[in-house]
């Protein structure tokens, strides 16, 4: 059995901490030998489940094969510890990944590089020129869904129901495309129309005082125009999304940047057809035999340092309305 030290976040509402989450316990199912290194908030013990509780307190295992979930720059956290092997998980939204991160990935210690979609695969070799020596170390191994957690288990409703279930932190410039829906559904539908959107927004991103009916306000849109509009600002345990994406028809992401999106398969797992921006790591599993992929273009990302010299996607809003109706 192979020793593994695994590096991630488990316990926030993340993307990265439920794609550690979902990974960390699959691989325990077939190789129990597993040290989990994480933060750990002050009441982290009533969080885990027993794999969890044991991978935290096995030991470090030196001379092992190390895998982490995090950008490139924190890989040193495990390479400086000289683990026999090391995987590294790269995850990344704009056309190019950041230029000094090819210092990390070109590293003689970085055995394997592994990415969840051909776009974060796309980025990485738009940056580095085709270096084989980076690329021939790339694997694309995407993310996945369990479906006895996710599967059609229709719920009643009365309306017409759009669902979408993201973060909204930067406001009319987040990229998960939330005020590009919002818009898009506000502009089209009256509000005696049959017809409603169910909005789960993952507050994890935002900040403590985050004021949502202002970024509303910021996009042009005002309280008596969302009558049709849910808002879900509370975490839903991730095992009863179900419930969640089970109350739509259909579920709707305009987003300008992810390197999987997630919760686009979790919605199709459970019976819902996609429409979605095609650009991102969605297009390895969204079509327009499945679902529907919204034209874009490309944009400079200006307002945000981490992205800085980067393109994102701004989808096309006419479109995305004719679509919706």
């Amino acid at each position: 059995m192979v020793k593994i030290n695994f590096f991630a976040d488990i316990f926030s509402q993340s993307g990265y901490a439920s794609h550690g989450r979902q990974l960390i316990n699959a691989l325990y199912k077939i190789n129990n030998e597993i040290h989990l290194e994480c933060a750990k908030p002050a009441d982290w013990i009533r969080q885990v489940n027993d794999a969890e509780l044991k991978m935290i307190n096995n030991p470090y295992y030196p001379n092992a094969t190390d895998i982490m979930i995090n950008v490139p720059p924190f890989w040193q956290q495990s390479l400086a510890q000289k683990p026999k092997h090391f995987i590294g998980w790269c995850v990344w939204e704009g056309v190019n990944i950041p230029k000094y991160w090819l210092h990390y990935l070109i590293d003689k210690r970085v055995d394997k590089i592994v990415v969840p979609s051909k776009h974060v695969w796309n980025a990485i070799d738009n940056t580095c020129e085709h270096d084989k020596e980076i690329i021939n170390k790339i694997s694309i191994i995407p993310r996945g869904v369990n479906t006895k957690i996710f599967y059609p288990k229709p719920i009643q409703h009365n309306k017409f129901t759009f669902i979408t279930n993201k973060g909204w932190a930067q406001g009319i410039n987040d990229r998960g495309g939330i005020q590009w829906l919002l818009k898009a559904f506000c502009e089209e539908f009256a509000q005696d129309e049959n017809v409603e959107l169910l909005l789960k927004i993952n507050v994890a991103y935002n900040y403590p005082n985050w004021n949502w009916q202002q970024d509303l306000q910021n996009i042009g849109i005002t309280p008596d125009m969302t009558k049709n509009v849910k808002f879900i600002l509370q975490n839903i345990d991730y095992n009863d999304l179900i419930q969640l994406y089970n109350q739509g028809d259909v579920f709707v992401s305009p987003t300008m940047g992810d390197a999987f999106n997630l919760p686009c398969l979790e919605a199709m797992a459970c019976g819902l057809p996609v429409i979605a921006t095609n650009f991102g790591g969605q297009t390895d599993y969204v079509n327009n035999q499945n679902g529907w992929l919204i034209d874009y273009k490309l944009i400079d990302v200006t307002w945000d340092l981490m992205y800085e010299g980067n393109k994102w996607a701004l989808p096309n809003l006419t479109q995305l309305r004719e679509i919706m109706r």
